[in-house]
């Protein structure tokens, strides 16, 4: 468990996000308990996605800035990360507890936000990534999902926020919880290592990116063999703009934003409607 807490700690620290998340925690004040919880740890890394944008005109010198914050903070991250209640960020997807994030449009590829019920039809991918879909390093007709806790996900948060390309919303919000069974083979991406293997086995070559030349998930291949790929909290925290250089190439995840899963194809077997999201979420000041 130790060694467990040791590994993850390092990759924290050596993330962008990852310090990024670290650093709002301790500008804050907030203790490791709290930090850890949701919805503040949800808040946390809205912030941090925010602070380490790839479309700021300085972006290259906020990583910078911030991953040389990392030994420092250390410490700090061993604390969260021990936190009972920070277990499910590197875990399993939760089958029973995934809140519907974005469906796409009838009109055309992408998705919105604010569905009312699951759609019926999920569109497999089935052909070559487009230009966008190598850039996103997703696919353009997925079904997302972010875990609930609380009546809140980190995708959730992350658009009230407009945190990356999420958000904003509008108020009321429409709240669905889906459940998928355990036969539903789902990708889990833990990790800038998972993202490589993933990336590396079902290539998607992107000419530019923000490495260059990276390795993206082809999703119609990867949808012959997993109905979904789920990236942990703990993942994208790790794993966000994280490069990683091997024999078959070079990958970085980018443009995930929040804890998230994309669903390949339908594979639910219960949906139900929460209570419509109708106040504005706190603000992180206020959850000291």
């Amino acid at each position: 468990m130790d060694d467990d807490l040791d590994a993850r700690s390092a990759a924290l620290t050596a993330a962008p996000l990852g310090c990024a998340f670290l650093a709002w925690a301790e500008r804050l004040g907030l203790n490791a308990e709290t930090a850890a919880t949701p919805p503040a740890s949800f808040h946390l890394l809205a912030e941090a996605v925010i602070e380490v944008s790839v479309w700021w005109a300085n972006h290259a010198g906020r990583v910078r800035d911030v991953l040389a914050e990392g030994p420092r903070l250390r410490p700090l991250a061993r604390a969260i990360l021990g936190q009972p209640v920070a277990r499910w960020w590197f875990g399993p997807l939760d089958r029973r507890a995934q809140l519907l994030a974005a469906v796409p449009t009838d009109a055309a590829p992408g998705v919105t936000m604010n569905a009312t019920e699951a759609p019926s039809v999920i569109v497999t991918p089935d052909g070559p990534p487009t230009d966008w879909e190598r850039y996103a390093q997703k696919p353009a007709w997925g079904v997302y999902t972010s875990t609930e806790v609380d009546g809140l996900s980190s995708f959730l948060v992350g658009a009230a926020g407009t945190a990356g390309d999420l958000g904003p919303i509008d108020l009321p919000f429409a709240r669905v919880r889906l459940s998928t069974p355990s036969h539903a083979r789902v990708f889990t991406v833990d990790g800038p290592a998972a993202w490589h293997r993933l990336g590396t086995a079902y290539p998607a070559h992107e000419a530019g990116g923000l490495f260059g030349g990276l390795v993206a998930p082809d999703f119609g291949a990867v949808a012959r063999d997993w109905d979904a790929v789920h990236v942990t909290f703990g993942g994208l925290l790790t794993a966000d703009q994280v490069p990683i250089e091997g024999p078959d190439g070079r990958t970085a995840l980018q443009g995930w934003d929040a804890e998230q899963t994309v669903w390949l194809r339908r594979v639910f077997d219960e949906v139900s409607r929460l209570p419509d999201l109708a106040e504005p979420l706190p603000r992180l000041g206020a959850l000291r």
